[in-house]
């Protein structure tokens, strides 16, 4: 699992760098930490 949220980070950081090159990722919630929201939290990605 820590291999997809890798993944999963790195995609999202290199994204940010892209196409919001101004925003600090101390600008963001928790320095841009990622968080995965799994099947217990009640969200819409729940299959």
């Amino acid at each position: 699992m820590n291999k997809i949220l890798n993944k999963i980070s790195c995609i999202i950081n290199e994204n940010i760098k892209k196409y919001l090159p101004d925003v600090l990722p101390e600008e963001l919630e928790d320095n841009g930490s990622v968080y995965y929201m799994n099947g217990n939290d009640g969200t819409e990605f729940d299959c």
